[in-house]
C-alpha cells in the first residue's frame, strides 16, 4: 500500500533488483553483435575519428565530436564501457532504435556504477539526444525488460518521457541504477545511495512512474529475486516520513484527505503511545520524523490514522527503514460508507515485490482465520479482510508470490475491535 515508495528511502529490500542497466547511450538494429574481439580495438569499440569510439549515422558521429568527445574518448579506453558501446553500435542506425537490442545489451553488459559511461550517457542524452536517436534519453534501457522492451519503451515514451530524459541526462541517476544491479545485495543500498546522492530525486521520479504509468507495459511488477537475501541492515539515522493520505472506495471524494491526525506510535509500548503527532495538510499529505530506533524496528513500527468522518486505522510500514526519507501513499476508510462491524476489525493489507513497486498475483492469508476480498485503486491491488476476531488483539498476514510459491513477507500487527489496520507488505523473508 506504498504507491510511490522512493529510491531515497530505500527502506528495505530493494529497489534495487529492478533489472536496471541504467545505460542510455545510442539507439542504435536489432540484433547485438558478439564478435567483438575482431573489431579491432582494444575494449571491442572501433577507434573513431577522433573520439576513439565510432556511431552509426553521419549526424550522431558529428555531435559526440563536438559535444562529447573527451567524454567518448574516456569511454573508448574503459573496457566495460566500450563494451557495452560496442553492442550498441549494433543496435540500429540513424535514429532507428530498437528496444529489445539495447535491453539485451544492457542485460549482458552489467557494469555497475561506471563513470565512463555514466558520463558519457548523460552527454550524450543531453547533447546529442536528437542526432542520435535518443528517445527519451535512451530511457527505454533504464530497465532490463526483455520481451516487454517494446512495450516498455512505447509507454515511456507517451507517460514518462521527461522523467526518463531527466534521468538519462543527469550522470548521477544512471549510476544509481548500474550501482544497485551489479550486483544485487541489499546491503549495499546504503553505499549506492550515499556514493550518488545527487542522483535522488532524478531517480525517484523514475521509479514514481514507473509505479503508476508503465508498470504494467515494463513488465517490471512482481519481481522476486531477493526473497531469501539477508535484509539491509538497520538505519542508524532518523527518517522523515512522509504519508499522503487517499480514501480507499472508489465512492469517496477524490484528492487527498486533509485535517487527519497522523501519530508515531512506539510499537514496544502498545497500544499506541504517541513519540510524535501531525495534522494532515489540504492535499492529505504530513511528515513526521522517525527516530532511529523506531525507524530499525522493522514491521513492528506503525502509525495511528485518525480525524472527522475516518475509522480509525494502524498503519504498519512494514520492514525496517533504511535511508534518509520514505514516501508513501497511504488509504483509509471513510466511516460513513466503509465503517468496520463494532464487534470486529478491518484488516487493508498489499504488498510490494524486490523493487519496491506493486505486486500483483500474491495469495495473502491471516491468522485468525477472515474472510477476504480484494479491490484495486490507483493500479494497486488491495486485500481487504473482514471480521477479523480482535480476542488475542493481533493477527499474522502471510503474503505468497504465486510466481515464487513461498512467502515474502509475514507481518504480525495489532488489531481492535471498529478500527482498521494497514498493512504495507514488504519483502522480509
Amino acid at each position: 500500500m506504498g504507491t510511490g515508495l522512493r529510491l531515497a528511502a530505500f527502506a528495505t529490500v530493494a529497489l534495487a533488483v529492478a533489472a536496471v542497466a541504467c545505460r542510455q547511450l545510442l539507439d542504435i538494429g536489432p540484433d547485438p553483435r558478439t564478435d567483438f574481439a575482431d573489431s579491432g580495438a582494444e575494449g571491442g569499440v572501433d577507434a573513431g575519428p577522433g573520439c576513439g569510439v565510432v556511431y552509426a549515422g553521419t549526424q550522431c558521429q558529428a555531435c559526440v565530436e563536438s559535444q562529447c568527445c573527451s567524454l567518448a574518448s574516456a569511454c573508448a579506453v574503459d573496457p566495460s564501457c566500450s563494451s557495452l558501446q560496442a553492442c550498441l553500435a549494433t543496435c540500429g542506425a540513424d535514429g532507428g532504435a530498437d528496444p529489445t537490442c539495447r535491453a539485451q545489451c544492457a542485460s549482458s553488459n552489467q557494469i555497475g556504477a561506471n563513470a565512463p559511461a555514466d558520463q558519457l550517457g548523460a552527454c550524450l542524452a543531453k547533447g546529442c539526444g536528437q542526432e542520435c536517436g535518443l528517445r527519451c534519453g535512451g530511457g527505454s534501457t533504464f530497465l532490463d525488460v526483455g520481451d516487454a522492451s517494446v512495450a516498455c519503451a512505447a509507454c515511456i515514451a507517451a507517460d514518462m518521457c521527461q522523467v526518463a530524459t531527466t534521468c538519462a541526462t543527469e550522470s548521477e541517476c544512471q549510476a544509481i541504477f548500474g550501482c544497485l544491479w551489479t550486483p544485487y545485495d541489499p546491503n549495499q543500498i546504503p553505499s549506492c545511495l550515499s556514493e550518488h546522492d545527487a542522483g535522488v530525486d532524478a531517480a525517484n521520479t523514475v521509479i514514481d512512474g514507473l509505479t503508476h504509468a508503465c508498470l504494467s507495459a515494463c513488465a517490471t511488477d512482481n519481481q522476486w529475486l531477493c526473497v531469501g537475501s539477508d535484509l539491509p541492515p538497520p538505519w542508524n539515522q532518523p527518517t522523515a516520513v512522509t504519508l499522503t493520505l487517499f480514501y480507499l472506495s472508489a465512492q469517496a471524494p477524490e484528492g487527498g484527505v486533509a485535517d487527519a491526525s497522523v501519530t508515531l506510535c512506539n510499537p514496544f509500548a502498545p497500544p499506541c503511545t504517541a513519540v510524535a503527532s501531525a495534522t494532515t495538510g489540504a492535499s492529505g499529505q504530513v511528515t513526521i520524523s522517525v527516530p532511529p530506533e523506531l525507524a530499525g524496528a522493522g514491521w513492528a513500527g506503525y502509525f495511528l490514522i485518525d480525524g472527522a468522518g475516518l475509522v480509525p486505522e494502524l498503519y504498519y510500514w512494514g520492514f525496517p527503514l533504511g535511508g534518509p526519507s520514505q514516501s508513501w501513499s497511504v488509504p483509509v476508510v471513510k466511516q460513513a460508507l466503509d465503517a468496520a462491524p463494532p464487534s470486529s476489525a478491518t484488516v487493508v493489507a498489499s504488498t510490494l515485490d524486490c523493487l519496491t513497486l506493486p505486486a500483483s498475483d500474491v495469495d495473502f492469508s491471516i491468522t485468525p482465520d477472515a474472510s477476504q476480498a480484494t479491490a484495486t485503486f490507483d493500479g494497486v491491488t488491495f486485500v481487504i479482510f473482514f471480521d477479523v476476531p480482535t480476542d488475542a488483539g493481533s493477527a499474522t498476514l502471510t503474503a505468497v508470490p504465486k510466481a515464487l510459491g513461498r512467502p515474502s513477507s509475514v507481518v504480525p500487527v495489532f488489531v481492535q475491535t471498529g478500527m482498521v489496520t494497514g498493512v504495507q507488505m514488504q519483502v522480509n523473508q
